[in-house]
């Protein structure tokens, strides 16, 4: 560069002007030239933390910028250009000054808070819940509604005749959304899943096993907080989960302990449309994550008289997700030679790294179950209905560190997810049928309630059978 100094690429000839008053006189050259807009974009918010956040961000990393402005690449003029235009010129961007909260939420990556909601609030429940109660109520040894057990499944608790081996497969459909929130974007899901086992009993009393489980989980994300003039803010991801389990369930008389602990592997790929004014981008993301978990619980089974049964029940959840940092990419590049100042030409510009994310969950849940046993003549019918409060003890917002690929500070920007819901509701209706022979077929509904802005609906179905 030679012994001049730079005020955003012009040589400053000035002779005695130190480095940090030539920034700080370049900044106001600039400052001076262009329409006045909000002087910080942290300000330009309505009580949004994440726009707040992505506001302080630009707010620090534009001026630094300015500073090097004849020292960056192609790509970090293009980002200089984007940011400069949301800072002091949304005419050149093709936005007014009204849409500056939505266009905050555009640039910034939030979508990725959806990861960890699909983790938590609109997790699917335990598959392994209906295993246990087969496994329990086919060693009960009593006749029910006139059907001895033993005609069913072979065996008579204390005898020796048992089946040892089971197996079972879980076919599972869920469907909800979550709303838009304070700092969350709306999103939709569905998710298809199959689980299966092989267990044994190695006494009369006690039965342990291994499962599999995969789920392919897809969401629509649809940013609702905030309008922009000719821009919109969706995106989707597609997660892909492998589960591997170790399951127990010991009984004596009306009392029961279960437990299980897992293992998951997560690959994840998505989409976030940026769009606002005259920017046009789509950054693309793919990324693995893990998740150890574990459930332990226990209860009580109490006969209300004739064929009503009553299961009362307490359970503690725990999950430790961890996803990987990833750097997204842009779906379409920018042509080599554009023009930086060319907000529509610029393709890839606005890109965002996003650092590792942990989150945990520990519920408790407390539950009953009521059952009415009946006898056909192919089998017993049990139509059952569970109801489940859950409590949740890691309600902390959750902590998001990203930053753009091309920006050349040593800034961050920082957001934080809704704090978790402390309590909500469970309600599960369903029927089990032991056929004649040993095959056991089930049915299965689920849905949340009081869970602050989801919606959330699970239906499973499965056969079992003991040999």
């Amino acid at each position: 560069m030679g012994s001049s100094k730079t005020l955003f690429g012009r040589p400053d000839k000035r002779a005695g002007i130190s480095g940090a008053t030539a920034g700080a006189l370049g900044l106001i050259s600039l400052v001076a030239s262009l329409p006045l807009q909000a002087a910080n974009l942290g300000d330009a918010n309505t009580g949004n933390q994440v726009q707040k956040q992505t506001g302080d961000y630009i707010d620090t990393i534009c001026p630094q910028m300015a500073q090097i402005q004849d020292q960056l690449s192609d790509p970090q003029k293009r980002l200089f250009q984007r940011c400069r235009g949301a800072k002091f010129d949304n005419g050149q961007e093709g936005f007014t000054e009204g849409d500056t909260p939505g266009v905050l939420q555009r640039l910034s990556p939030e979508e990725t808070l959806t990861i960890g909601s699909e983790r938590t609030d609109t997790a699917l429940k335990n598959q392994l819940d209906t295993r246990f109660q087969a496994i329990r109520q086919g060693v009960t040894g009593v006749s029910i509604a006139g059907v001895p057990w033993s005609e069913q499944t072979g065996g008579t608790a204390g005898s020796d005749d048992f089946l040892r081996w089971g197996f079972f497969l879980n076919g599972v459909y869920a469907t909800g959304d979550k709303d838009a929130s304070k700092n969350e974007n709306q999103f939709d899901f569905d998710a298809y899943g199959l689980t299966t086992g092989l267990d044994y009993r190695f006494s009369d009393n006690f039965v342990a096993g291994v499962a599999y489980s995969y789920v392919d989980s897809e969401a629509d994300i649809d940013d609702r907080q905030g309008d922009v003039a000719g821009g919109r803010g969706k995106g989707d991801q597609d997660t892909d989960s492998h589960t591997f389990a170790l399951y127990s369930t010991w009984y004596q008389d009306n009392f029961y302990f279960d437990g299980s602990l897992s293992y998951s592997t997560m690959d994840i790929e998505g989409e976030r449309a940026i769009q606002y004014g005259n920017v046009n981008q789509t950054a693309k993301m793919d990324t693995d994550g893990e998740q150890w978990g574990f459930n332990v619980g226990g209860g009580y089974n109490h006969h209300l008289g004739g064929a009503w049964h009553a299961r009362y029940f307490a359970r503690l959840d725990y999950v430790d997700v961890e996803i990987d940092g990833y750097k997204e990419r842009a779906k379409e590049q920018t042509a080599a030679g554009a023009d930086p100042t060319d907000a529509a030409a610029d393709k890839d510009s606005l890109i965002m790294q996003v650092f590792d994310q942990d989150l945990e969950s520990l519920q408790s849940v407390l539950g009953v179950n009521f059952t009415y046993v009946a006898s056909t003549d192919f089998g017993v019918l049990t139509p059952y209905f569970t109801a489940e409060w859950y409590h949740e003890f890691e309600d902390d917002e959750r902590n998001i560190t990203a930053k753009y690929v091309f920006d050349p500070t040593n800034d961050v920007l920082r957001f934080r997810s809704n704090a978790a819901d402390e309590d909500f509701f469970g309600i599960s209706l369903g029927v089990n049928s032991v056929l004649k022979g040993g095959a056991q077929l089930f049915l299965n509904y689920d849905t949340v309630l009081d869970l602050e802005d989801v919606t959330q609906h699970i239906f499973t179905a499965g056969v079992r059978y003991e040999f």
